[in-house]
């Protein structure tokens, strides 16, 4: 199968001279791609992780040896665009490899120095303590990094290995890059042992077509809910260590970070970045992020910010009404939110209505105990989310598939989308649908997938597209279309295709 994937890829693009007519490169069988020889020694194996050791492995034991000379006689000039992107995923797919021979072999070698210690200095805890250190040192040496890092390595590679099988498969053949796997293998903590199979089984089913934060955000929902510990004591312990810090950054610059419970942090990043929004205009030269900045500075340091001379109110009026290629603020539960909030027992400050939760019925009648969503970060306990939404007169229900856990479909002809249409759609999608973005549906327009009038204003031909992917569809060619469910596949400008979720709240 992964030969023929090679295949087809290198079937797109201009191949070097005398290297497509080398089929012998290609062996009949896929030999398991991170094997070591069981005899082998632990200096072969530090020698091996070396780039050029590792090549000619790649060139001679492996199927992707043929996409490896494919790439090396590749004349990158001659690409067009369709070409130059088929090749950059398989040069990816070969550094995934790579990631994982690494990974192997770094759990060679520390195997095989425990293996060369005496029997005696090997069954006592300070001789596997040496032998690991050992293994680190040489790692460290083999690869230029501080011990610190060849440590984590020997660490992340032993428990992806171990703990992670068909995480580690992925990584072999292509379909994950190893920064998806570190952040599997982040999430996972505190799941029990006999736990992993489930949480690695469901991350995976859709880590494949997502980028990292896009697998963050689905590894931390499962990890939430397989846990043992429960939600809201976990959440109690972690607000216990709160901060604000100050690092030093170049150039005259520096960081200002608060570790805050997420509704908190929420609710202040949305209160900036609304303020930060009515200050656009055409004589306003700061981008959003510099106005953030300036915001928050302001607010903290208890100035005023300078704005444009723009009526700001008449804009947020204006941007209600306002539909494909306009912006769209999003619902405002709290029009006059400060940001200052309520104080609470805990002394976190209690955020207004500048967030919106999800809360699952059940879990409101007291039925389950499912946590609850807060749009734009993810699950939270159901303490919490009933605690914040207690003092709401009003409340939006939102009825759902039982399967896919979707809103279900609402009908609307008119091209003006109503406010209410708008929320039930930010919360369907999540976030911006175009493959890859995670700006949150909230700060985002409402695209029509089929323009209106030829496409209707039903749910099923809306969705939500910030302003930088919502100009790409209209004027750079990209296309895109609804299969069902919410689920919209793109083709870019290359013909290649990309697939997208709403947001997965299971």
């Amino acid at each position: 199968m992964e030969e023929q994937q090679i295949r087809r890829s290198l079937e797109t693009r201009v191949s070097g001279p005398d290297v497509a007519s080398d089929s012998a490169a290609v062996p009949a069988a896929l030999p398991d791609a991170a094997a070591v020889p069981v005899n082998a020694v632990s200096d072969a194996a530090v020698a091996a992780l070396t780039v050029d050791a590792l090549f000619p492995r790649l060139v001679n034991a492996h199927p992707m040896a043929y996409l490896a000379r494919e790439l090396t006689g590749t004349i990158v000039d001659d690409l067009d665009t369709p070409a130059a992107v088929a090749a950059l995923a398989d040069a990816a797919r070969l550094e995934s490899y790579a990631a994982a021979m690494k990974a192997s072999l770094s759990v060679r070698i520390g195997q095989t120095v425990l293996d060369e210690m005496p029997d005696r200095a090997r069954n006592t805890v300070s001789g596997q303590s040496l032998a690991y250190n050992t293994a680190v040192s040489e790692i460290g040496c083999a690869l230029h990094l501080a011990e610190r890092t060849a440590g984590f390595l020997l660490n992340d590679s032993t428990t992806l290995i171990e703990n992670f099988p068909a995480t580690f498969a992925a990584l072999t053949c292509g379909d994950l890059d190893y920064q998806r796997v570190r952040t599997i293998l982040a999430q996972a903590e505190g799941i029990p042992l006999q736990t992993l199979p489930q949480y690695e089984t469901a991350v995976l089913t859709r880590a494949k077509e997502q980028n990292n934060p896009q697998v963050a955000a689905r590894a931390r929902r499962l990890r939430e809910t397989l846990h043992p510990e429960a939600f809201i004591t976990r959440k109690t312990k972690a607000a216990a260590g709160r901060s604000l810090t100050f690092r030093p950054a170049q150039d005259g610059m520096a960081y200002l970070e608060a570790f805050l419970p997420a509704e908190t942090a929420l609710a202040a990043y949305n209160t900036i970045t609304e303020a930060a929004q009515k200050a656009q205009g055409p004589d306003e030269p700061r981008t959003l992020s510099q106005l953030r900045a300036d915001l928050t500075a302001a607010y903290l340091l208890g100035l005023t910010c300078p704005h444009t001379t723009t009526d700001s109110a008449s804009r947020d009026s204006a941007s209600r009404d306002r539909t494909d290629g306009d912006e769209d603020h999003g619902p405002r539960r709290d029009t006059h939110g400060s940001g200052h909030g309520r104080g609470s027992r805990a002394g976190v400050p209690k955020p207004k209505a500048q967030i919106m939760i999800m809360i699952p019925l059940f879990s409101l009648l007291g039925i389950k105990d499912e946590a609850a969503e807060l749009a734009g970060y993810g699950p939270m306990p159901i303490e919490t989310a009933l605690d914040l939404a207690k003092d709401e007169p009003a409340w939006y229900r939102m009825l759902t598939d039982p399967v896919t856990n979707i809103p279900a479909k609402q009908d609307r002809n008119l091209y003006k989308i109503p406010q209410k249409t708008r929320t039930w759609l930010q919360i369907r999608d999540g976030t911006c649908r175009f493959p890859g973005c995670t700006r949150q549906a909230r700060f985002t327009d409402t695209d029509h997938t089929i323009p209106w009038p030829n496409g209707p204003s039903h749910i099923e031909n809306l969705a939500c597209l910030c302003k930088r992917h919502h100009k790409l569809k209209h004027k750079m060619g990209w296309k895109v279309s609804q299969t069902g469910n919410g689920i919209l596949t793109w083709t870019a400008p290359s013909h290649q295709t990309y697939t997208t979720h709403p947001k997965d709240t299971r």
